[in-house]
This record gives C-alpha cells, structure tokens and sequence, in this order.
C-alpha cells in the first residue's frame, strides 16, 4: 500500500535520524524519497556492490547477512522503522552485507545525490549518520556473545576521545622527560645511570599509557531493540555489566557542562524503575537519548500490537468456534504429547553426581556454588594441619617408631584424634562450601545459605520482581579465575546476590532468560484471561443482536401471516 504524504512524514518523525530537522525539512525529504517493493526471498542489496542506495524500511522486514568461513552469517533483522545502506551512501564504498526480504516489504528510498545533500545541510542529521556507522562498526567488531539471536544492536558507543587524550597526557609527558634526560650529555660515569633511569620510565610511562588506554577502550554503552547496557571494565582490576529492559524505562535526559558543549558530549542519564543508567561523556549525547527514547517507544508500540492481535483472535475463535460435536466421527482428540521423561541414575550419580559441580541442572532448577577458589580459602587452614599430621605420623613412624607403637595406647589415641579432628573440620569446611548454594528456578531465585548440623537461611524473590541484574569481578583474581558477584536488585534497597560464581556473565545470562520467561509465561496467562473476558462479552453482544434480529424476523413472518 502506497503511503500517503501525511503517513510519510508520521513515519520519518518517529525515526531517530530525522529527529532536530525542522517540519520543511523533513516534508522535503518525504519528497524526495521513492519507493520500492519486494517479495518475500528476494536479494535487496549484494554484499560487495556498489552503493548508490539509502533505505527506510516503511513496511516488512529483511534480513541481513555477511560472508564468513560458513557461507552467508547471519547478522540482523531489521523490521519497520528501520534503515540500511548508510554506509555505503556515507562513505561512498562497496555494500558491506547482503540484505534480503523476509516478506512483502515496502521500502522508501533516498538516493546518494539527496543523501549527501541532506547531511552537508542538516548537522544533525549528520552526527545521527555518524552515531549509526560506528554504532555498526563496533558492534560487529566486537560481537559479544551474551547476545540474544533475536537482537539487533542500534547503539554502540565509548566514551569521547578527547577523555582518552587526557588520561595519556601524563604517561606522555613522562615519556617526553625519560626522552629528554637520556639526551643530557653527561659525564661518561654516570651516563649508564641516566640511560638506565630514564630507561625504566620509558617503560612505566609506556605501560602506563597502554593501562589507561585499555580502561578506556573496554567501557561501552549499548542500546538494542530489547535493553540497554552499560559496560564497564577496569583492566585487570574490574568487570562489571548493567542493563535493563526498554520496557523498564521511565524517561531519559541529557546533562553536559560548557566545556562538552563545545567539544559535543555529554552524560544521557536512562531512569528506569529501580534507578539510573548513564552513559557518561558519550559523543553526541542528545542524538543517543533520541535514539534510546525510539527504542523505548517502539517496544511499548510493538506489545499494544501484539495485544491487539490476540485480541482479535480470540474474539474470532469466540464468535467462528465451531462445536467439537462436528468433529469427524472416529477422529481421536488431540492431546499434549507426554513430558519427556528424564533419564534415571544411578544411587551414586544422585548422591556423588553434583558432589564437586559448580553448576548443574536438574528438572527446570540451576544450582549455583561458589568458585573453587572460595573453596580453597576455605579449607586450605584444615588441609595444610591435616597434611602436617600424616607428614609427622610417617616421619614419626621411621625415625621414631618407639614413640608411636602398640604400646603406646594412649599416645596413639591422641594422634588418631587430631587426625580425626583435622579430617572433620575440613569436612566441615567443604560441607559449608557445599551447601551454600544459589538456585534459579522457573519461577524464582533463590539463596540458600546452610552451616552444617546448625542453621539455614533462605532468601528468595519472585523473577518477575527483579528491577535490575549487574556483576562485578573486582581484582586480578577473579579476573584470572573468571569468578565474580552478581548484584540483582528485587526492591528499592533489596538485594540478592549470588556471591563468588563462576562466570558470572553466564549466570547474569541464565537469570534474564530465565526471568524474561517467567514474565511471558505470567503476561500471556493475565492477557489470555483478560481475552477471554472481552471475547466472552463480544460473544454475548453478538449472540443477543443476533436473537434480537430473529425475534423482529419472527415478528415481521407473523404479522405476513396475519394479513
């Protein structure tokens, strides 16, 4: 169906990129946009083509794609009110991807002419052309793994370069005062020790400036089509994700001082229900919080959409169902197909199966324990006296066997003793280890923490009342040994925290799919049931206007009759 021009300019105005041009200017490039259709299947754009081209997808969606050691990888799905074809309108280069239809889909498209033109006039335009290529660029540089295959990443930034210039000022300027003093002709006695000072600056000022460039480099702020996401990580010190789903945002707004003004950043501060976001001193700060404010409408539009269409369903199934009485005589009723049934173990796979697993699932249940290494800082004082215990009964043995023999009962009781004690407290200590475990059920999470023969505490919280999910690993270790604490925020100041797991990026993972899950399974009940209700309601209307149409048709027969 071809857009109408009022519906063209409703559709660029929900767009980010459009966003800061004036009414004039957005109504001149709906005029200048053309359209184009395609059947399902059919290939838009070839990877390695030339680029003349920029689209905005109006209606369907397509499919993007790039050449990898497997053939075609598949990298995005863009839907409605997305765009494509950027970069090569921008930067005047060969199609870096392949894009394909995945169904009727009506694009409106901006030739390179009008592009061009349309970023020398519009600054803003521009700068939300420039966030979107190296927003891509980025993101398919890094390509984390954490993410959904169903999410397409809009928004990938770091922090302004100039923040990177000033953390390597000083390393520099260092650099520059080992540089000078090697240059200090000096006598021939103590040039060695001028060489071999200025020498080891060179190298802190080096090493110094790699460390801040890392920091700098590894801290990104991410917007997909399903959360935002903050990164932070301080090289070999810290590691740290934040996020929230778009459906959690309230609003966002943007802060910058004279000095980011002038040098275009700022903070975009994103306020969800449990807190705040930032993406602190990012380029272009107002163009993000458009973006982000795009995304947060676009998902709160595509759930009405979807609630409107199960709607109509059901009332259609209300008023078309047809009696089950019909049924073919002889056709058996569908049924639910049985649970697959788990398979059955052994007595010693139930009792020593998980004995030493840092992770492991049973039925719809993940059991979390703490690192290894937590164990070992556990039980090393117990380990270490034990060890000492045997070392001195053998040694005791050669050296000295009158002292430990049969006739020396009492000596002997004593030594066996400390053996057992040494070996109870660190049964004790694995025990403790052991049963201080962190669960992810299908409905909720879970910390159990159980001394043992003493006491448990549990603490536990529904996942559809988690607000927030971030984990830390703080220090070299829990870096090398990838161990860290993941924070999950159920209340304004009430937290659960699964302390000293392993990767904690997974488990971060593990608790959103599982919570994401959770809240569908209870939002499509609630909906299913509100459904239900309408449709019962539209079914009564339409049942009584149709018996109120047969009575007045009785009606008229009778009066037929009479006459």
């Amino acid at each position: 169906m071809t857009p109408l021009p009022d519906q063209r300019l409703a559709f660029l105005k929900k767009i980010h990129l459009f966003r800061g041009l004036s009414d004039d200017d957005i109504t001149e490039v709906a005029g200048l946009l053309e359209e184009e259709s395609f059947p399902p299947e059919k290939v838009i754009l070839e990877e390695g083509k030339a680029a003349d081209k920029f689209y905005l997808i109006y209606s369907g969606k397509v499919g993007v794609a790039r050449k990898g050691a497997r053939g075609q990888e598949p990298l995005a799905i863009f839907v409605e009110g997305d765009y494509f074809g950027e970069m090569g309108a921008a930067l005047r280069g060969p199609r870096t991807a392949t894009v394909t239809s995945q169904a009727d889909t009506l694009l409106l498209v901006l030739n390179r002419q009008d592009f061009e033109k349309l970023i020398k006039k519009s600054p803003r335009f521009k700068a939300n052309i420039e966030i979107a290529i190296s927003s891509r660029r980025l993101n398919r540089r890094l390509r984390f793994k954490w993410f959904r295959p169903d999410e397409v990443v809009y928004f990938v930034a770091r922090k302004h370069t100039v923040f990177l210039l000033g953390a390597l000022m000083l390393p520099a300027l260092l650099a520059w005062l080992a540089l000078f003093v090697a240059l200090i002709p000096l006598p021939a006695e103590t040039r060695s020790y001028a060489f071999l000072g200025s020498g080891s600056l060179l190298v802190w000022a080096a090493a110094w400036g790699i460390w801040n460039w890392l920091d700098w480099s590894n801290d990104y702020y991410i917007v997909t089509n399903q959360r935002i996401v903050w990164l932070e990580k301080v090289f070999a010190i810290y590691d740290s994700r934040i996020e929230s789903p778009l459906s959690a945002i309230r609003y966002e707004r943007v802060e910058t001082d004279q000095l980011g003004r002038i040098m275009n950043y700022g903070n975009v501060i994103v306020y969800t229900y449990i807190g705040r976001i930032i993406f602190q001193r990012v380029k272009h700060p107002n163009e993000a919080a458009a973006l982000v404010s795009e995304q947060r409408e676009r998902a709160r539009t595509a759930a009405l959409q979807a609630e409107k269409a199960a709607i109509r369903e059901t009332i259609n199934q209300h008023l078309f169902r047809k009696d089950e009485s019909l049924a073919e005589p002889g056709k058996p009723k569908t049924s639910d197909a049985p649970a697959p049934q788990e398979p059955k173990r052994s007595l010693g796979e139930r009792i020593f199966g998980n004995l030493f697993k840092l992770r492991f699932e049973a039925k719809d249940t993940i059991t979390y324990r703490k690192h290894w290494f937590v164990l070992a800082k556990q039980t090393w004082k117990a380990f270490l006296f034990l060890l000492a215990l045997i070392i001195a009964s053998a040694v005791g043995r050669k050296y000295l066997p009158g002292l430990i023999s049969p006739s020396q009962n009492f000596i002997n009781l004593i030594w066996i003793s400390m053996l057992v004690g040494a070996l109870g407290w660190w049964v004790y200590q694995f025990l403790d280890w052991r049963n201080d475990i962190f669960q992810i059920t299908s409905d909720q999470i879970l910390d159990i923490d159980k001394t043992p023969l003493g006491r448990e505490t549990r603490k536990s919280s529904p996942l559809e009342n988690i607000l927030s999910i971030e984990y830390r690993r703080i220090g070299i270790l829990e870096l090398l040994f990838n161990y860290g604490t993941v924070y999950i925020s159920v209340g304004p100041e009430v937290k659960i925290d699964f302390e000293d797991v392993l990767d904690p990026a997974s488990v971060q993972q593990d608790i959103d799919r599982r919570r994401l899950a959770s809240i569908a399974r209870k939002e499509e009940a609630k909906a299913k049931e509100e459904r239900e209700r309408l449709a019962g309601w539209f079914a009564a209307y339409h049942e009584s206007i149709a018996e109120r149409q047969h009575r007045m048709g009785e009606g008229f027969a009778d009066s037929d009759q009479n006459e």
